[in-house]
């Protein structure tokens, strides 16, 4: 049977320059609002980086991956 009613957290968070330790600060944030109730959480907008959309600089377009992709994956 369907649930008529879902739990959704959102999650805010600093993010450093070290991508590897922001996926893992998320994780744990995603875990613990699971532990919370929620069936859906939703990450801050580039959450693996810092945010860099202050200036346009094609070399931070590496940036970007595929989904799937190792986010995803997790």
């Amino acid at each position: 049977m369907p649930h008529d009613k879902f739990n959704v957290a959102l999650i805010q968070m600093s993010c450093g320059p070290e991508p590897a330790d922001n996926m893992a600060k998320a994780l744990d944030r995603i875990a613990e609002a699971a532990k919370r109730g929620a069936h859906v959480v939703c990450l801050p907008e580039l959450f693996q980086t810092q945010y860099f959309c202050q200036r346009e600089d094609a070399a931070l377009f590496d940036l970007a991956e595929l989904i799937p992709g190792p986010a995803s994956e997790n």
